[in-house]
């Protein structure tokens, strides 16, 4: 456990304090709190005292030469005596938050984290990924939310659909307000001493496998049986992905050098009516002659057809971002295709990317 560090993190202002500060609120968890500081080049006016009074008094940092450094107490009385600093003792430190996101991001294996801005106080640390294409966000609250409006500090949370997780640094950071307000938008909360420790070389680990830290709320997208003849790893992309016709009704689809067979059924794209392939399947074929690009059509029918096929490879295979994109007045696929196999087919394949 490292909770002293959290709730160094969520009691110091984010301006930052001086090294000696940091040191005494963390304790012996300072060696695992140092790396994710940062040196702001200011400097420090004052310094706590915590041996006189609860929460410390404050003493005056008096700087007589280098070598010279006095900490003066700032109270009429003098309540405690003038002690002799360091120039590393009063170097000024604030939390580094971009090592803090890739720190978490790496520990929780979370995906495509966003470089917090100074004054934001909800960062967003990525999405944690059950398979291609869903997933869902990971937040954390920095400080504390007590009394302040809670509609405004979790404005970004708010836009998220679907399930969510925001993580305080500690069970005190979130206030009866924000608790209510995101059990409103249905947002799990947790807190990092129960999910991150550091291991002997001070790096962040999780202290389960993050499967099962998030097991509750993975079980929210896993609820609904996967329908999906081949759902692909979370990170794949289309560009990845090579579809090629062998003969009229049957396609091989390759990823990450393995191989499968489908056929229009499979996919979904039988007329069960007639048991036949559909449009799409049609569809699919022409892109396939014609090396992963056609002309766009205009509007209508075969334009539905075109979004219907694309849903459809979605669904089949687990990427949500569209196989089949407009550029330029063509439809063109980013994925690797062609009909070799087929007798009518034409010769060559291309990888086509959208610009």
């Amino acid at each position: 456990m490292a909770m002293k560090i959290w709730a160094a993190i969520e009691a110091i202002p984010a301006a930052g304090a001086t090294r000696k500060h940091w040191k005494v609120v963390s304790g012996d968890d300072w060696s695992a709190l140092s790396p994710l500081l940062r040196a702001t080049g200011l400097e420090a006016e004052t310094i706590p005292c915590f041996e006189v009074q609860q929460g410390g008094c404050i003493r005056r940092i008096v700087r007589h030469s280098v070598d010279n450094i006095r900490a003066a107490c700032g109270e009429p009385a003098g309540l405690c005596k003038s002690d002799k600093l360091t120039a590393a003792e009063v170097e000024f430190l604030a939390l580094d938050r971009v090592r803090l996101v890739q720190a978490l991001g790496q520990a929780l294996e979370l995906e495509g984290a966003m470089v917090p801005r100074s004054d934001q106080r909800v960062l967003y640390l990525g999405s944690h990924n059950v398979s291609a294409g869903k997933g869902f966000p990971v937040f954390l609250l920095l400080g504390e939310a007590q009394y302040e409006d809670a509609a405004s500090i979790f404005a970004e949370v708010e836009c998220t659909v679907g399930p969510k997780v925001v993580v305080a640094l500690t069970r005190h950071g979130l206030g009866d307000q924000a608790k209510a307000y995101l059990n409103k938008l249905g947002a799990k909360q947790m807190h990092l001493d129960k999910l991150v420790g550091f291991d002997f070389t001070a790096k962040l680990i999780p202290l389960s496998p993050p499967e099962e830290l998030f097991a509750e709320i993975r079980s929210q997208l896993t609820a609904v049986p996967d329908t999906a003849p081949w759902r692909l790893p979370s990170s794949a992309k289309w560009e990845e992905v090579s579809l090629h016709f062998i003969s009229d009704d049957k396609i091989t689809v390759s990823h990450n050098r393995i191989t499968r067979t489908f056929d229009a059924s499979e996919l979904g794209m039988m007329d069960r009516r007639k048991k036949l392939p559909d449009t799409q399947w049609a569809l699919l074929k022409i892109i396939a002659q014609n090396r992963g690009r056609i002309p766009m059509p205009e509007p209508g029918s075969a334009r539905k057809s075109k979004e219907s096929l694309s849903k459809k490879l979605s669904a089949a295979f687990g990427i949500e971002s569209d196989p089949i994109k407009a550029s330029k007045g063509e439809y063109v696929a980013s994925y690797i295709t062609n009909a070799d196999g087929l007798t009518q087919g034409k010769q060559g394949a291309s990888k086509t990317k959208s610009r």
